[in-house]
């Protein structure tokens, strides 16, 4: 059983994160460098900052730990969040200030992007109809469900970053498991979630050494240890300057099938399997670091949340053996 301590780790780290990537955008407005460039210099500069503002000093040690420029097992002390959230935004006192300010924001960008997309997707009842009565539709339907997730997410990347886009409002034919099967509304959406899952992974990589954990607030759940699995990867190779953002990389990632195997009111098991071809590319060394070229099965676990499809855990099986995010 988990500690107190390591229960609220684990419920503050995305939160941390989050963090992180506001005040690197705040300094970055400052003409500051990337956050993962900065030097023991720009932390004094920094500490002496908080200071300044808050009237509060934080140490250069404490500050590299907070911004994961040191690796350390124990989280942040409140009076040390509460300093943080001060400096970011003087309207803030607490830490809990500044996480509610963050799921509110959230609540309303999902309210507002659900919306607009309600008035950009007319899915009448007649194209309803055809898809389900013919089975040529439904191979074009998701053709058109995958190129439109993709392209989605690809103007996402230009335009915004937090924003969740409901297909709760549609339903359509796919093809699951080599199956044509007529797809309820839920049943869209829950395979809408699991095709993101991919979708978002990839671009978050691509992004580096950039790190943006929006992304993948648009299909996990906030407290998902495979959200936090893909948080770590990405810090890890944002310190070592690794990027699939270099041109011509041919990273690329594919669902060969889906099969739903539950579905009840309020959760649901996907089974996938995927093709991940992945291309590092070291910035520094102007050179291909590390490349991953395979195919295995994934079991996504899902769960409901005000109408919302996300996913809370992914199980990897890699030839043979399985691996559980934790």
């Amino acid at each position: 059983m988990k500690s107190d301590r390591e229960k609220r780790k684990q419920e503050n780290i995305p939160y941390l994160l989050l963090y992180r990537e506001l005040l690197n955008k705040a300094m970055e407005q400052e003409n500051w460098h990337s956050l993962a460039t900065w030097t023991d210099g720009d932390y004094q500069i920094l500490s002496d900052l908080i200071l300044e503002k808050t009237k509060s000093r934080l140490s250069v040690s404490s500050l590299k730990r907070v911004m994961g420029k040191e690796e350390t097992d124990s989280f942040p002390n409140e009076a040390t969040l509460n300093i943080l959230v001060n400096f970011l935004d003087s309207n803030l006192k607490t830490w809990e200030e500044f996480k509610e300010k963050i799921i509110k924001e959230q609540s309303q960008k999902e309210i507002i992007v659900e919306n607009e997309t309600k008035k950009t997707l007319d899915i009448d009842k007649k194209s309803e109809s055809r898809f389900k009565k013919t089975t040529s539709w439904s191979l074009l339907a998701i053709g058109l469900f995958v190129a439109l997730a993709i392209s989605l997410i690809v103007g996402w990347t230009v335009k915004q970053k937090t924003e969740h886009i409901s297909f709760a409002n549609m339903g359509f034919s796919v093809a699951t498991n080599g199956k044509q099967e007529y797809c309820s509304k839920d049943k869209v959406a829950i395979l809408f979630a699991v095709q993101l899952v991919g979708i978002v992974e990839l671009n978050a990589y691509r992004a580096l050494p950039e790190i943006d954990t929006s992304y993948l607030d648009l299909c996990y759940t906030i407290e998902s240890p495979s959200r936090n699995r893909i948080i770590k990867s990405l810090l890890r190779r944002s310190k070592s300057l690794w990027t699939m953002g270099n041109k011509d990389n041919p990273s690329q990632f594919k669902v060969d099938y889906f099969d739903i195997v539950y579905q009840g009111k309020d959760s649901a098991v996907v089974d996938t399997q995927e093709h991940w071809k992945l291309h590092y590319y070291d910035i520094i060394a102007k050179k291909e670091s590390q490349n991953y070229n395979e195919t295995d099965k994934q079991r996504h676990y899902l769960v409901k949340n005000n109408g919302k499809w996300r996913v809370s855990l992914v199980e990897r099986n890699k030839n043979g053996n399985i691996y559980i995010d934790n």
